[in-house]
Parts: C-alpha cells; structure tokens; sequence
C-alpha cells in the first residue's frame, strides 16, 4: 500500500494552499528587508558575490571551515537573475524552507496520517519572530539541516516499508532511484552542515534493520556509497587540497571547546539556557525575559521567577509530547513484537509494515532527543544562548 502512487485528495490540495500562503508570508517579509541582516548573513552575501563575479568556488563560509554554502552558490545565481540585493540572497532560504514542508508533509503522511500532516503544516508553516530569524536569515546550516534530514528519514522510511517488495519489476527503477537520492542526500547534507548527523544514523538504521538483504545481495549498498560520495565531494576535494583541513575534527573541537573561565558553562546554566530560553524560542515561544534575567545568567529580579515558570512551563509541555510520544511508540512496537512471537513463522506484509512504522517513529524521536542532547552538552549552550546550533 505504501509503494502505490497515492491520488491528491482534499488534504493534498489543503497542504498546497498552507504551503503557498506560508511562502507568500515569508516572500513579503523578505521584500520589506526583514529581519534585519547581520554579519553572518553578511559573509555569505560576499561569499555569493565572490562566486557570481570573480568565479570563485569556495566549499565552507568564510571562517567556518565545517559548514557549506549552497545559500552562497544559490544566491549567486539570483543576483545574475535579480540584481545583487538583500532579497536576492535569501531567494534560497525561501526555496528550502518550502521544500522542506513539502518533504515535512510527506513524511509524516507516510509515518502517521494525512490529517496530522496537514496539522503540522498548520503549526511550522507561520513563526514567531525569534523562529524567521532562523529561517531567513542566510547565515548557513540551519534550514538546510531540516530539509535534508527530513528527506533522509523520508527516503530510509519509504524503502524499508516496501523492503518485501523490491522482486517487483514495476518497483526496481524507483527503489534504485530512492537509493541513489538517499545516498545524495545523506553526503550533500552532511556538507552543509555536521548537525545531520543524528538525520543520517537513524536512516542508516532503518535500512540496516529492514533492508539487509537487498542492501548486501543486489548491490545497493555499492549504489548508496556512490551517491553518498558524490554528495560529499565537496569536503573530500577540500581535505585532499588542504591535508590539514578537517571538518570532522574542527567541529569536535568547537563542540568540546572551553572558555578561560569554565564557571560560565556550568550544567545548571547550560539546563536553564536550554529549558528557559533555547527550546522555547526554537518551538515558537518568544521568552518572556531576557536572558540575563535568567537564572544562572545574572542577579536576580522581580521577573525572574514569573519568566522562570512560564518559559519552563512550554518546555515542561514540549518534554511532556516527547515523553508521551515514546511511550505510545514504545507500547505500539511492544505489542507488534508479541503479535510476533505469537504468530511464529506467520508474518503477514500489512503486520510488518506496521512494525516498521512503530520503529521508524522512534528514531524520528531519537533525533530530536539526541540533537537537543548535544545542544545541552555543547559549551556553546551556556555562552551564545538560543544558538541555532
């Protein structure tokens, strides 16, 4: 059932229509120059012009040798067609934001239902201010990061669900086209930005645990490596150019990187960075205080404790869903298991797929746990608070 080419329906064409009013949203705030630019944004409008006027091919934003510039390669070819301005520059993040609820949509039709697709729509498609900064501001990695690693996990999910089917002729060419898509994908995010690495392992997994058998005996494991190549050949020909380059290990030094004075990246201030500020305003809550008025972050005033409750209660409720989220997946995949064991040899394809829905909802969770994760554990949590990374 998940292999048939599915007909539009009425939430198709609902998805069309919150999708187009999301980007003529964003187009408009764009035209009128907001948010306001910032030195970031300003490198990669120098990088952009760098590539469009003087034929230049850099691989990483200037100064950031872990993170790549597809919003620079893009935006160069926009001030050819456009004009070197402002909203030329961020014609790319209008492009992948809207591709990214496009493949959003997808992916959790495939994984749940088409009316909580529409209804996730509903909440990412209009943000808080501090949520568009992130999104249209081309300062590298951030929307970039959602897009591909959503499209991995689509592209895992919708092979191992038709795993049992690859003897299908009519399926051959488009399961051979997914893997060489997913390989692309996999090694183009990964130059983008290192942050997709939780995207990545959790479709590794998927095909791991579902499609061994077509991976290591038809040769698609040789295709997937190809295309994975491919996609990441920017970062290979930069470390053979510069041996003593190394993306992988520049972005564990940032990660593990201290400051001189190690009382300012504290678990108690990385947890209210994170609880009190980050996650609130990466989910749509524009915190209440600033973060200075924090705990752990300055003296204590008289709107410390009301800031303290409320921006701790959305994210008491976010960890709350996420809780929920893992029981019920956990006690759905539970129960497919002892469906299994009962029925012995008996594995009909519609309980299967079943058991792999389970599976692949809980590492779609496992991402989002292990990202917020390493952003507790990363020093920068507790020194530039609310960062997108």
């Amino acid at each position: 059932m998940f292999l048939k080419r599915p007909r539009p329906d009425s939430y198709d064409l609902g998805a069309i229509v919150i999708i187009a009013c999301a980007l003529i949203f964003r187009v408009a705030i764009t035209a009128f120059g907001l948010p306001i630019p910032n030195s970031d944004e300003g490198a990669m409008g120098l990088e952009a012009m760098h590539i469009a006027f003087r034929g230049e091919h850099p691989v990483f934003l200037y100064g950031q040798n872990y993170m790549g510039v597809l919003e620079a390669y893009i935006g160069a070819g926009a001030y050819h067609l456009f004009g070197v301005s402002l909203f030329s520059l961020r014609i790319s993040m209008l492009i992948h934001f809207t591709l990214f609820l496009i493949t959003l949509y997808f992916l959790t039709r495939l994984l749940f239902t088409r009316q909580l697709a529409l209804f996730t729509l509903l909440l990412l498609s209009f943000a808080s201010r501090d949520t568009l900064i992130q999104q249209l501001c081309a300062v590298g990695g951030a929307v970039e990061t959602l897009l591909f690693g959503t499209l991995t996990l689509l592209l895992a999910s919708w092979l191992a669900l038709g795993s049992r089917q690859q003897d299908k002729l009519s399926q051959n060419g488009r399961r051979l086209a997914a893997y060489a898509c997913l390989g692309f994908v996999m090694g183009f995010g990964l130059w983008c930005h290192v942050l997709i690495m939780p995207f990545l392992l959790a479709g590794l997994l998927l095909l791991l645990l579902f499609c061994r058998e077509e991976l290591f005996t038809q040769w698609r494991s040789l295709l997937l490596l190809t295309a994975f190549l491919i996609g990441v050949s920017p970062i290979i020909i930069h470390m053979l150019r510069t041996p003593q380059s190394n993306i992988f290990l520049t972005a564990w030094n940032l990660f593990h990187s201290s400051p001189i004075n190690t009382s300012q990246v504290t678990i108690a201030r990385r947890l209210s960075s994170t609880f009190l500020y980050g996650l609130p305003m990466e989910t749509g809550f524009t915190p209440l205080c600033s973060i200075q008025e924090l705990p752990t972050f300055g003296q204590t005033t008289l709107r410390t404790l009301p800031c303290t409750l409320e921006d701790g209660a959305w994210s008491l409720g976010y960890l709350t869903l996420l809780l929920a989220a893992y029981i019920l997946s956990a006690l759905a995949l539970w129960r497919s298991c002892q469906l299994r064991r009962v029925q012995a040899q008996v594995w009909l394809s519609k309980e299967r797929e079943t058991f792999i829905l389970h599976c692949a909802r809980l590492l779609l969770l496992a991402t989002a746990t292990i990202t917020l994760t390493l952003y507790i554990m990363s020093p920068a949590t507790a020194l530039k608070p609310g960062s997108t990374r």
